[in-house]
Formats: structure tokens, C-alpha cells, sequence
């Protein structure tokens, strides 16, 4: 955790190849940059933009209710796409649930 919290030494931010419907969700102290977009294959990319953002897990409420919410929306949009195809409750041969990545 240094830097004192999320926003470590290791960052990432959007630049010129970023794609068009990134949606910033939060900046660091240190410019690092939480992000959202839609995929355009479906589902979604959510990146916290630092490393030492795991570390934080731990001991920040705060941190911890962001990725819950991140994880509310992949099993949302997860989900919808799996009933839209019809392959909700459907297991592999291995008898798990079968999810698309």
C-alpha cells in the first residue's frame, strides 16, 4: 500500500488507444485512473488502475464496496446474457456452470 492507499506507485490511465467508451470512475493521487466500458463482444472491462489497489482490500470499506459493485455488475450482465441465450443452469461435462469469459 504505498502511497498510503489505493493509488500505489504502479499505474494505469487512459491514453490515445484507449477505446471510445471508457467511463472514468475515479483518478488517484498519483494519476492512476479507475475505469469502465462495455465490450462491444459483450460483458465488460473494470480496471482499478493499480496494484496496490488488492492490498487495500483488506483494510478499506470503501475499496471493498467498489469491487462488490463490480461484481454485482458481471454477474448482471453476465447473467442476462446467459438467460438471452438460453444457457442458464446448463453445466459443462464436467459438471459445473458453464459461464462465457
Amino acid at each position: 500500500m504505498e502511497g498510503g492507499g489505493a493509488s500505489g506507485w504502479e499505474v494505469d490511465f487512459r491514453d490515445e488507444h484507449s477505446p471510445p467508451n471508457v467511463e472514468l470512475l475515479a483518478s488517484g493521487e498519483n494519476d492512476a485512473e479507475m475505469i469502465y466500458y462495455d465490450h462491444p463482444d459483450g460483458g465488460f472491462v473494470f480496471s482499478v488502475g493499480s496494484m496496490s489497489f488488492c492490498g487495500s482490500l483488506v483494510v478499506d470499506e470503501r475499496v471493498q464496496q467498489i469491487v462488490r459493485n463490480a461484481l454485482d455488475r458481471a454477474i448482471e450482465v453476465q447473467g442476462a446474457e446467459l438467460f438471452r441465450r438460453g444457457d442458464a443452469g446448463r453445466t459443462s461435462r464436467s459438471g459445473s456452470k458453464r459461464m462465457r469469459s
